[in-house]
């Protein structure tokens, strides 16, 4: 068995990781994160929900870091990048 805080630390990691990603890298798919995250915090009596909150979360994450890579990626090859050329 886990203890509360054990519990409650993974909630709080993606709450952290929300913020992040919010501020670095994609804010729409960050405020969703923190959102459930934050849903998942306050889910103290049931831990499923706050577990499928928090894995619900965590896959938003995966989704943003995607989604922010990708369109990197487009951007750098599309030649939307300033500077670009000097490398291709």
């Amino acid at each position: 068995m886990t203890s509360g805080s054990a519990q409650s630390a993974n909630p709080l990691a993606a709450l952290i990781a929300g913020i992040f990603l919010t501020v670095c890298c994609n804010p729409l798919v960050g405020i969703v994160m923190i959102v459930l995250a934050a849903l998942a915090l306050n889910k103290t009596d049931d831990s499923r929900a706050e577990a499928r909150l928090t894995r619900a979360a965590w896959i938003a994450f995966g989704i943003g870091v995607g989604l922010t890579l990708l369109i990197a990626a487009v951007a750098f090859f599309l030649g939307l990048v300033p500077g670009m050329e000097t490398y291709l």
